[in-house]
């Protein structure tokens, strides 16, 4: 048997349509797992204030599961926020739920 491919390797042949030695697995969404969240004891909010922290659980789907890649931001309202939008992080809750834009910047169109 041949050897196995780089996810890189992987990845950067499929856009070229070269063969692969099987489908590379990705997503344009955040992809985080309780499974990965459990042995930090990390509440799932505060990955969203601190990017260390959301390196860490992005990276451990694609170890865990053999992705090949790691999406962050997790939130999709970010640049909402970035634009003055105010946020919901859900900081008491446990389990995982994303962010939600509590004040908007704009009215209907």
């Amino acid at each position: 048997m041949g050897t196995e491919m780089s996810a890189r390797e992987r990845v950067l042949k499929v856009f070229k349509k070269e063969p692969v030695d099987r489908l590379p697995i990705f997503s344009g969404m955040g992809n985080i797992t309780v499974q990965g969240l459990e042995p930090t004891r990390w509440n799932f909010a505060e990955l969203h204030l601190d990017a260390e922290k959301m390196a860490k659980i992005a990276a451990s789907t694609s170890q865990m599961f053999g992705f090949e890649c790691a999406v962050v931001p997790f939130d999709m309202g970010v640049e909402a926020e970035a634009l003055g939008a105010g946020v919901n992080y859900y900081a008491h809750r446990t389990d995982i739920v994303y962010p939600t834009i509590t004040k908007k910047l704009a009215d209907k169109f």
